[in-house]
């Protein structure tokens, strides 16, 4: 095809979802599992805390208190396991003999480094504090700025290389997606209701989603003109619940199978282009 003859089509509408979308289900926000995650970082050993603010790791405070803390070790001292880290893995991994558990210790530690990971975190503490209200985007900004520029970083006279900045972001990016997971299961729990509106919104969607192909119907199928949403979303939130909720008014709208085209007829099929 000739690029002068290719005709670029884009989403009419675009769907703009600010940080207080999921407010009602109370998500947590950027700033909240920031704060958090600011405060495990400052800590040489996890404890789980009397306050509300560990809330976003509802039932499974001991669990992520017990992985950072045999994930820890000093310097220079990685294949170093303590005796109250012995213990832990003992509760951890019931079923493992002492030579499973040491493997699975230095395991965990070479794909989650949590020593790196409190580092970066030092960094962004002893920044000015603008950066500390965003500590999420700040630690994700300061190991990705590394790491695209194939660079280790030095923090009080320790250097981490790329390898160990990319298992601190692993590490990080479990903590987040944990923290997800426990409030979306507070939901689906708790408060299954609370979900409807966000629902009835995804069905409304693709309802018109359907609408659309049906008024388009002359159209080329394998056309971008044609097969190409109408909307688009643009988040803020790191939550990715309007997103399943899509997905989910999707799968329940292909199964119902209500809308049909072509000759001979078949059934419109709705789905997500991530």
């Amino acid at each position: 095809m000739i690029f002068s003859d290719h005709q670029i089509i884009w989403p009419e509408t675009l769907i703009f979802l600010g940080a207080g979308t999921t407010a009602s289900l109370k998500m947590p926000t950027s700033w909240h599992m920031g704060s958090i995650l600011f405060s495990l970082c400052e800590q040489e050993e996890q404890i789980v805390p009397d306050d509300l603010n560990f809330d976003c790791f509802s039932g499974f405070q001991q669990d992520i208190c017990d992985l950072l803390n045999i994930l820890s070790y000093k310097r220079m001292a990685e294949y170093s396991i303590s005796i109250k880290q012995e213990n832990i893995a003992k509760r951890c991994f019931p079923e493992a003999n002492e030579e499973e558990r040491k493997h699975r210790i230095l395991s965990l530690r070479q794909h989650y480094d949590w020593p790196c990971l409190q580092s970066i975190g030092k960094i962004i503490k002893n920044s000015e504090k603008e950066v500390q209200d965003d500590f999420i985007q700040s630690v994700f900004t300061t190991i990705d700025t590394c790491l695209r520029e194939n660079r280790g970083c030095t923090v009080d006279g320790y250097s981490f290389s790329t390898e160990r900045l990319r298992a601190a972001r692993e590490l990080y990016i479990l903590l987040i997606n944990t923290m997800f997971a426990c409030a979306w299961q507070q939901i689906c729990t708790c408060k299954q209701d609370s979900l409807i509106p966000y629902m009835n919104f995804a069905e409304t969607l693709g309802r018109m989603m359907q609408k659309d192909a049906e008024n388009n119907e002359d159209i080329p199928f394998a056309s971008r003109s044609f097969y190409l949403f109408n909307y688009s979303i643009l988040t803020t939130n790191f939550d990715p619940i309007i997103l399943w909720m899509v997905w989910q008014a999707h799968k329940k709208l292909n199964r119902e199978q209500s809308c049909y085209l072509g000759s001979p007829a078949r059934p419109l099929q709705l789905f997500i282009d991530f």
